[in-house]
Parts: C-alpha cells; sequence; structure tokens
C-alpha cells in the first residue's frame, strides 16, 4: 500500500488559496467578517479607525477573528459525521486513501475577463467560453 510520502513525491502541488483580508467577503450571513487587529507595534500610535495601540516592547503583534469557514478551505465529512462513524473515517484519512480523490490532473483557467464582468464582493460563474478557450 502508497503511504502519504509515496503518493506526495509523486505530486505537483500549486497552492490555490485565496490570501486572507478584511475585503474578503464573508459568504454565509451571521458568520462574523475576517478582523485583524495590532495588539502591539514598536512605539505607540492610532489606528484609522482611531483605535490605539500601546507599545507593550519592540516587537510586532497581531490578532485574528475569522470565522472557521473563511478562506479558502474544505469542510471534510467528519465536520458533520456523528461520533460513532468518526473512527472509520479517521482510519481512512490516515491512510491517505480519502486524500487521494483530492489529486488528479488540472488545468488552468484565466477566468479575469469574468471577474471583471461580476459586481465587486461577488464570485463571478466561470462561463462555458472560459473553459473551452
Amino acid at each position: 500500500m502508497t503511504d502519504l510520502r509515496d503518493l506526495w513525491n509523486t505530486l505537483e502541488c500549486v497552492d490555490l488559496s485565496v490570501p486572507l483580508s478584511e475585503e474578503f467577503p464573508v459568504s454565509w450571513p451571521g458568520l462574523p467578517p475576517f478582523r485583524k487587529r495590532v495588539l502591539n507595534w514598536f512605539e505607540n500610535y492610532r489606528e484609522p479607525n482611531g483605535e490605539e495601540v500601546r507599545s507593550l516592547g519592540h516587537f510586532y503583534d497581531q490578532s485574528l477573528e475569522l470565522d472557521e469557514h473563511t478562506g479558502t478551505h474544505m469542510d471534510f465529512p467528519a465536520h458533520i459525521l456523528v461520533p460513532q462513524a468518526l473512527a472509520e473515517y479517521d482510519k481512512a484519512f490516515a491512510q491517505g486513501s480519502l486524500l487521494r480523490t483530492f489529486a488528479g490532473p488540472a488545468i488552468v483557467l484565466d477566468a479575469t475577463a469574468d471577474l471583471d464582468r461580476a459586481p465587486a464582493g461577488i464570485s463571478p460563474r466561470v462561463s462555458v467560453d472560459t473553459a473551452l478557450a
């Protein structure tokens, strides 16, 4: 049986993650937006929103507030499985059999034109013309 190291060595990994940003739209009503706060800076200063940041020393520190569904992610079945079903799922995932379902051939589409036509904060539907180009 192939273990995860063997599988990993046969793949070219391409990170398609979307960077987190306070401008990133929240897609589910009622969930909190992504928020980044500076907790410490090298000197005292005031944020653009008026919040004062007092320096605790010569270092930078920040906190992040976000819902677990923020940004690029995948909700695995364990997210909704009852506890009795988790043991079999965890065993299959540890052996790499479930990981294989997320690896395979791919193509890259330039959907810039579709993005340019979409309203701000709305993910565009990629057209058939784009996919066939």
